[in-house]
């Protein structure tokens, strides 16, 4: 499929490049089966490896195809945002960590919205996932969150390589990757994660967006979610 922002401007989208789990553990089990390979902890780790990123796969696409058909459902509770920002960039630290990437929360003060905690965490994990790939070390990723006018704002700012003008429209199609020039794809990445976050956020009654001055300056991406209107 091509994108229809794409069609409108003759620009034909990408192949979707997806991950040959299937093939590679077929060809493992062939091997042990033809006495090609002796059965070894190495061997058997790498095929639970390949197996695991089927099941992200197959994970993902029905995931997409829910996201394709606007039929998430979002269960909304009190959520306070600070907190479960605070505990997604907990989670993901130590991957920050290993890159050299600096990662850090500006808010402190409790920022609660009607909100489900499961959803904008899936959504968070995406959004700080995807600009540790598109740092350096030595980078930055900061959280920020802040009522503006009717909504609630999170945004997720990196310094890292940036996002071409010609790309800003196409980054949410499906299987569209963030990945910089002359970096490798991500190991389990799949080019939906952003299509599904997007998705996710509609589904609240919110959006998602993003914004680059170009390559080399960095990204914003703002997740908005609706403020209940408080009584009296």
């Amino acid at each position: 499929d091509i994108p229809e922002r794409a069609r409108g401007r003759g620009v034909p989208a990408r192949p979707p490049t997806l991950p040959p789990p299937l093939p590679l553990v077929r060809g493992q089990v062939d091997g042990l089966a033809d006495g090609l390979y002796e059965p070894s902890p190495q061997l058997v780790g790498s095929m639970g490896e390949e197996v695991e990123r089927l099941r992200r796969l197959t994970d993902e696409l029905s995931h997409l195809s829910r996201a394709e058909e606007d039929a998430y459902q979002v269960q909304l509770r009190d959520t306070d945002l600070t907190a479960l920002s605070r505990d997604v960039i907990d989670r993901l630290r130590a991957d920050f960590d290993q890159r050299a990437v600096a990662i850090s929360l500006t808010a402190v003060a409790p920022m609660r919205t009607m909100a489900d905690p499961d959803r904008v965490g899936q959504i968070l994990v995406n959004l700080l996932t995807n600009a540790l790939t598109a740092c350096d070390p030595g980078d930055r990723v900061t959280v920020s969150i802040g009522l503006e006018d009717d909504h609630t704002a999170v945004r997720v700012t990196d310094t890292g390589r940036g996002i071409d003008p010609d790309d800003l429209d196409l980054i949410f199609e499906r299987f569209e990757r963030r990945t910089p020039p002359g970096r490798p794809v991500p190991h389990q990445g799949s080019g939906i994660g952003l299509t599904i976050a997007r998705a996710l956020a509609h589904a609240h009654g919110g959006t998602l967006t993003t914004y680059s001055a170009g390559p080399g300056h960095g990204a914003v991406f703002t997740l908005a979610l609706p403020t209940p209107t408080r009584t009296a």
